[in-house]
């Protein structure tokens, strides 16, 4: 992994989202529905990266990267974890499914966006319900997960396009494989 492109990428999806965000999101009874592109980046980096640990590190850092930027405006702290804590765990789950899946299929690409997403955004508001029961209470729960349901699903018709784009770059970010592997890749 190159880690220096790899945290500019971040930062410049990052930017992407937050900037364009009304005019590829909607709103609808629970609330704004919009993809998340960091999880369209740690799953292609999940599938892509060589080891476990680089997966890990990778998806923590896209974790951060969203913690970072869902701050809460001037005066109003910032959580920082919540994300990170999610997205190594939906990481993790993305890098074990990897082997029995089909990399280059749009489809395996759309469901694993849609598990990550889910894993990862239905933790955090599970967890949010949980540790913190007066910003989201059991009675705005399902509301809350219906929207994180339907950020899942949005999240998935986009990731196949990400994946796309990606794979142009990502030799900048995805470090090439070793030995043998890099013969019979090619």
């Amino acid at each position: 992994m190159r880690w220096i492109p790899y945290v500019i990428l971040l930062y410049l999806v990052v930017q992407l989202q937050t900037t364009l965000s009304r005019l590829v999101s909607f709103t609808f009874g629970p609330g704004e529905i919009g993809p998340d592109l960091a999880v369209v980046v740690a799953v292609f980096v999940a599938m892509q990266v060589r080891g476990g640990v680089e997966v890990y590190l990778a998806c923590w850092s896209a974790g951060l990267a969203v913690d970072l930027a869902s701050g809460g405006g001037p005066g109003i702290g910032t959580v920082v974890g919540p994300m990170s804590l999610t997205f190594t765990i939906a990481g993790w789950m993305v890098y074990r499914l990897r082997e029995t899946v089909f990399r280059q299929s749009m489809i395996t690409q759309a469901m694993l966006g849609f598990v990550f997403a889910l894993v990862a955004h239905g933790l955090w508001v599970t967890l949010q319900a949980i540790v913190a029961p007066r910003s989201i209470g059991w009675s705005d729960y399902w509301s809350v997960m219906l929207q994180m349901l339907l950020v899942a699903l949005y999240t998935a018709v986009v990731t196949p396009l990400g994946h796309k784009l990606l794979e142009r770059i990502s030799r900048w970010f995805v470090s090439p494989p070793m030995g043998r592997e890099r013969r019979s890749r090619y």
